[in-house]
């Protein structure tokens, strides 16, 4: 009984500390911190990591210099003190750093971790630590280095050593040893140069490089000065065994070739070459340089056939671009030389293996005028045959990427038009369809932009590169590239059956990912209906959450046994932290603490919430509910939404000066509930589908006792800002509005240009964001009935206009533009133009005005807040800088 007493006076006392917490405001955003550069070391013994302050200068400059070194096994931490640049090296048992305090001397350290025991750097040239092995190295002036062994006071010399690879954990060294006469290439054992093999000796003194590979390598020498074209290359292997391989000098270029063979590859085993070469009807332009500028005007030129118009040129600092070189391939084992693309592609890839026999070509040339109105890049893709130089069209019109099979038996891409998986097949130019037989959509359902639904993706390949991984919305699927009608459910339906979002966990971020499925393996696991998340295994038939809960995570890298990962964890309610998990044993160990207890303030909550909105469609958003909140209680509401924001269940609102939209944290602290519902859009109607959401959500808002009905104000910038300003002329519901940024004409914004690229805008609507879908003329009526100043003669509520003149995404005549429509109605309105200051503010005092005006607007109408002056008298221009106007009237 008398414990019970004490916990609930324990609960009683903890409960009004936390009510006597400070709300946040301006002085708040100063202390708080977040994590920095961090990394686990290569065998997951350590993590080191740093604070950054967020919005203080001072107390930034002292928390950059302390690193924190976490033992991921003990939990114990050290600091090192006034560290730069610290780096984990020989497999993690070893971290350098430097000291910067004397800018003029910095001090080099290099500390053995587990002992602690530290080396200082007193040589004058930086130490290259090898991340393998206790061992470093340096250059000397003159081209000698030096490598040290740090576990033994041993060390050894290399004069005018050039290239060099170490290998078999650095026992063993190639390089290339140079002279006055001549250039080697040796190998041998790294601590005695004096037993090494001299593999081949080049008196032409053109050996400076050479690639290596399983006991086998190649290197190319430039033996003629007078003939600069001409390239010879050799194999070696580390026997001392050479051989010629090819010499550019003895081919028989084509007729037509003006030029040498340029830019010079070898492919595969070195049995194809790639180069450049000219043929004689192409002719390079040379600037005439003799010719006087006519300055006495100046004529700027639009014409419709430009490939990049005017003001893209002006920006860009145009010049006109010469024609890509003719591809062409020399096969060694045949003497020949074809031609397998002129100049017009993006990229050739290669079939891989030894010897390849096709290239597959991306093309983009016949798209380069559509960039204006078409915002992700068109590509045709087109097979050619090495052997015959003939091209055959596998695809037009594409926006994702085509790759080859690891095996190289198949081209894999994802067709638009059809929205399935493709592969190709070289030898019979036969293109088949791979998730026909899958139950699902492989692309994105929920796309709701006018370009093509993008895939939700490939997860990896077998190890064999026969058997690849795709997702559909919710599961991972294996198909057979040897029997395409049989696709198997490797996540065995759980991931749609219970609302996860499954996929493949790549730790390394190693495309493609190889899956062994006769282990178990790993998933990175998203709960849709709560987006809580997490790490999964799959064993089976059976899916084990290991790791997983109401936050959102990020692999931050894992040690080389990959049985250890380093995540970044947060949520609404913890902070941004960095945790350690361990595989094998399903522990999680918090390391870091950034902002422990909100930095002492008061702080809110966050729950989503659903409804049917007007489509009547399910729509979910989130509500941010504030300290202390009593749900017998109605709140003051501002709408806050820009797309979709349900996947920021779990994201951390670090608070802050507003540089846009209004901080979150710091409204919450002042009691407003701010309500962020998912917006998902009909191609050409953005303002009904907006309608279609919000004000719906904002009635589920009331009717759930949430929101005061008298006090509900809405904010939007930029895309939003265009939907928000819409909205109010299509309802009453709304007390205020805070528009920012937002295109209010879209007649006259579709061929408006973005100032900051020079691009029109047309991409904007046509292709993507404001999801018109068709051009000005084809859907002129959606146009019209989408531009807010054409309707603004319906809007009720007040509004604060933010849209400054050096805005470089949306131009500043439309947000003054709607101000001048609302002042010739008479209707309040005011607009705030930071003179310089772009989509975005910049300027830090700039966002603190911003900031403290927005506040006391909403502060008026939402809360029955005195008028600041600046409302009431606005600001002339000769009281700019002088009077700023924030107090209220009396």
């Amino acid at each position: 009984m008398k414990l019970f007493v004490l916990l609930l006076i324990g609960f009683s006392m903890c409960g009004e500390l936390w009510a006597s917490r400070p709300e946040i405001d301006s002085t708040a955003y100063a202390k708080w911190k977040r994590i920095d550069n961090y990394a686990i070391s290569d065998n997951g013994l350590w993590v080191k990591y740093r604070y950054a302050y967020i919005d203080n200068e001072e107390e930034d400059r002292k928390a950059r210099e302390c690193y924190y070194i976490c033992n991921t096994r003990t939990g114990k931490t050290r600091t090192i003190e006034h560290a730069e640049m610290p780096e984990f090296f020989a497999g993690g048992n070893w971290i350098s750093y430097t000291d910067g305090r004397d800018s003029e001397k910095p001090v080099t350290y290099l500390m053995e971790l587990q002992n602690e025991r530290k080396i200082q750097w007193n040589r004058a040239e930086d130490p290259e630590c090898l991340p393998d092995v206790p061992i470093v190295n340096y250059q000397k002036k003159g081209g000698s280095r030096v490598f040290l062994r740090l576990n033994r006071p041993d060390s050894v010399v290399y004069n005018n050593i050039g290239c060099y690879e170490l290998s078999d954990a650095a026992k063993k060294i190639l390089y290339i040893r140079k002279s006055e006469t001549a250039n080697e290439l040796c190998y041998g054992d790294l601590f005695t140069p004096e037993s090494h093999r001299m593999i081949f000796r080049d008196t032409s003194r053109s050996l400076n490089r050479f690639n290596f590979s399983k006991n086998k390598g190649t290197f190319e020498l430039h033996p003629e000065k007078t003939n600069p074209g001409r390239v010879q290359w050799y194999t070696f292997e580390l026997t001392g065994k050479t051989g010629l391989l090819a010499d550019s000098h003895t081919w028989q270029l084509p007729e037509g070739i003006t030029s040498a063979p340029r830019n010079i590859r070898l492919l595969g085993n070195g049995t194809l070459f790639e180069f450049d070469a000219i043929p004689h009807q192409k002719t390079i332009q040379k600037p005439q340089s003799d010719v006087q500028c006519d300055s006495s005007f100046t004529l700027e030129l639009w014409s419709w056939q430009d490939p990049v118009i005017q003001s893209v040129q002006a920006l860009s600092g145009y010049r006109k671009e010469q024609e890509k070189l003719d591809k062409y391939l020399y096969d060694n084992r045949t003497g020949t030389i074809r031609q397998i693309s002129d100049g017009q592609y993006a990229s050739i890839r290669y079939q891989p293996g030894n010897i390849p026999h096709y290239a597959l070509l991306t093309d983009n040339s016949a798209f380069q005028l559509q960039k204006d109105w078409l915002y992700i890049e068109r590509k045709d893709y087109k097979l050619v045959n090495l052997q015959t130089g003939k091209q055959h069209i596998l695809a037009r019109s594409q926006t994702q990427q085509a790759e080859w099979s690891p095996d190289g038996r198949y081209i894999i891409y994802f067709d638009d038009q059809s929205q399935a998986w493709k592969r190709f097949e070289p030898e019979r130019l036969k293109t088949e369809n791979i998730s026909e037989a899958i139950s699902f959509p492989v692309h994105n359902e929920l796309c709701d932009r006018p370009h093509p639904a993008e895939p939700y993706g490939i997860g990896g390949w077998s190890a064999d590169g026969t058997r690849m991984y795709l997702y559909d919305r919710f599961d991972i699927w294996r198909v057979d590239m040897d029997n395409l009608q049989a696709p198997y459910c490797i996540t065995q339906g759980i991931g749609r059956r219970d609302s996860l979002i499954l996929r493949l966990l790549d730790i390394y971020s190693i495309a493609p990912l190889r899956l062994d499925e006769t282990k178990p393996f790993y998933l990175d696991i998203t709960e849709w209906k709560t987006r809580n998340s997490g790490i999964g295994q799959m064993n089976g038939s059976k899916l084990q959450k290991d790791y997983f809960g109401a936050f959102m995570y990020q692999c931050g890298g894992g040690s080389q046994d990959g049985k250890t990962l380093l995540l970044s964890r947060q949520s609404f309610s913890e902070g941004r932290n960095l945790w350690v998990y361990n595989l094998e044993s399903h522990r999680a160990q918090k390391i870091s603490d950034a902002n422990p207890g909100h930095c002492g303030y008061q702080w809110g909550s966050v729950r989503m919430t659903e409804w049917t909105n007007g489509a009547g469609k399910r729509n979910q958003g989130l509500v941010y509910l504030p300290h202390g909140y009593n749900p017998s209680q109605t709140y003051p509401v501002i709408v806050n939404y820009y797309e979709t924001h349900t996947q920021e269940m779990h994201t951390y609102q670090v608070p802050g000066w507003s540089c846009a939209m209004l901080d979150i944290s710091t409204y919450l602290s002042q009691g407003y509930v701010i309500f962020r519902p998912d917006v998902y859009f009909t191609v050409g109607e953005p303002g009904q589908s907006t309608y279609d959401a919000v004000v719906s959500g904002v009635e589920h808002l009331i009717k759930q006792g949430i929101a005061n009905p008298d006090r509900i104000g809405i904010e939007g910038h930029s895309w939003s800002g265009c939907t928000a300003a819409l909205l109010i002329t299509m309802t009453d519901i709304f007390r205020c509005a805070s528009i920012g940024a937002g295109v209010v004409n879209l007649t006259e914004a579709y061929t408006a240009l973005r100032t900051g690229s020079g691009n029109t805008r047309m991409f904007m609507y046509e292709d993507w964001q404001c999801r018109m879908g068709k051009n000005l003329w084809e859907n002129l009526d959606a146009y019209v009935r989408n531009s807010a100043i054409l309707r603004a003669n319906r809007i009720t509520a007040p509004v604060l206009i933010m849209h400054n003149d050096k805005d470089e995404a949306v131009e500043f005549h439309e947000g003054r533009n709607l101000f001048l429509a609302l002042r010739r109605l008479q209707h309040p309105a005011w607009l705030l133009n930071y003179k310089n200051e772009g989509h975005f503010i910049g300027n830090k005092n700039a966002q603190r005005d911003w900031s403290q005006r927005m506040m006391q607007f909403f502060n008026h109408y939402l809360k029955n807040a005195p008028m600041p002056r600046w409302m009431q008298e606005g600001i002339n221009i000769n009281e700019r800088g002088f009077d700023q106007k924030y107090d209220f009237i009396k």
